[in-house]
């Protein structure tokens, strides 16, 4: 539980700080990140002055709503090369992610019913193709290497003339292993199979052009790059013929009859601003996120022994960091002394029970090794002088053994 004041909020572990007294350092950006000023600015008029719904097509505010709508869609489309035809909005990259596989899966099932996974998918994928499975659609889950990285050969084996669809993620949101994704997508173009990628974790750091890279259907969220929570796309390539998707969301008909619902222009708006400094900032952040990332394992790694990285060192993310604390590290006083660093674990505590990261278990970790487990997602706001707090932070809470 964590006392904030006069108010409480249940957490695991007994955690226990005054809110007025502490000073948080947020290390969790592969969970969420703080949104943009710059975004926040251009979000704002669209809760006030420019209130019109885009669906209401006789009168000056709603062809005003339309006209930012479509300009929104350009500028999210950008960002992999994409035009505004193949960009519809939803309520996040969940939201998307279903439809995409649903969608696509249901829609195309007289051309056969075989869909592959890669093991160590984001939830909102793993769990979709279970769903899938229980409809009656074969699955496959294919494994990756103790890096974490999912090889074209292994995908190549489990292909069958049934197989419909593939879904690899461009990276992996627990350990940030980059996957590849070019060689992923020439094997399903040459196979005739529909690719799609989970590009949450990928685009304020890394290049990826639709032009370049012959995936099908692609899915990404505002809140991931500096944007608000509650707004995602769905890619959909334009090609010859039509890639068929039925819809999960019946009414009146939005997005091209795809996804109906009223759109959140306020978030909308703010996705297309969060795209733009993305486009713009991206070199620049990657430069920075690594040095900080750098940094931050290199004087961890030399001050304790014991440390083990999950995940490839190069081939990853330049804001993730995911590691195994020492042995022997008491874990509930860890969390206890580093509560001003807010980072993630390997385990999720309930009530019930803990849940150990599929992540990490599909790359050989121990329960123990899980539960010991640490994720560090820096942000384009983090500091040198955070990174080394931070640093100081997690080897004196290695101390406390158990």
């Amino acid at each position: 539980m964590i006392c904030l004041g006069k108010e409480r909020l249940h957490l695991p572990r007994g955690l226990c700080f005054n809110r007025l007294t502490l000073t948080y350092m947020y290390f969790d950006n592969h969970a969420t990140t703080p949104v943009d000023p710059q975004v926040l600015d251009a979000m704002l008029p669209y809760f006030k002055e420019q209130y019109g719904n885009p669906a209401s097509g006789n009168h000056k505010k709603g062809w005003d709503a339309l006209s930012a709508l479509e300009a929104a869609r350009k500028q999210v489309g950008q960002i992999i090369g994409a035009n505004a035809q193949e960009i519809t909005f939803t309520s996040g990259a969940t939201e998307s992610n279903n439809i995409a596989l649903l969608g696509f899966a249901r829609a195309n099932k007289d051309s056969g019913n075989h869909v592959i996974v890669s093991q160590i998918e984001h939830k909102s994928v793993k769990d979709t193709a279970l769903k899938l499975k229980s409809e009656g659609f074969d699955v496959s889950f294919v494994e990756c290497n103790s890096s974490g990285i999912v090889s074209v050969e292994s995908i190549e084996k489990v292909i069958t003339p049934k197989t419909i669809l593939i879904s690899l993620q461009a990276v992996n949101n627990e350990i940030g292993t980059i996957q590849p994704l070019e060689e992923v997508a020439k094997l399903a173009e040459k196979k005739n199979i529909t690719l799609h990628t989970d590009l949450s974790q990928a685009l304020t750091t890394l290049s990826i052009d639709k032009n370049k890279i012959p995936f099908d259907l692609a899915t990404w969220t505002a809140h991931k790059m500096y944007g608000p929570k509650g707004i995602g796309a769905l890619f959909v390539r334009q090609k010859s013929p039509r890639i068929k998707i039925e819809p999960l969301l019946f009414g009146g008909g939005h997005e091209r009859g795809l996804r109906s619902g009223t759109l959140n222009m306020p978030a909308i708006i703010g996705f297309a601003k969060a795209t733009q400094l993305a486009i713009e900032n991206r070199n620049k952040d990657y430069e920075h996120l690594k040095n900080l990332r750098d940094f931050i394992w290199k004087n961890l790694s030399q001050k304790l022994n014991g440390l083990k990285l999950s995940g490839d060192l190069n081939q990853r993310l330049a804001n993730n960091l995911n590691f195994v604390l020492p042995e022997n590290v008491n874990m509930e006083a860890f969390l206890k002394k580093i509560s001003p660093l807010c980072i993630s674990t390997g385990s999720a505590c309930t009530t019930a029970q803990i849940a150990i990261s599929h992540v990490l278990k599909a790359i050989g970790r121990t329960d123990q090794e899980a539960q010991r487990s640490v994720r560090i997602g820096l942000g384009r706001q983090n500091t040198f002088e955070e990174a080394q707090k931070a640093v100081d932070l997690i080897v004196d809470a290695c101390s406390l053994r158990a």
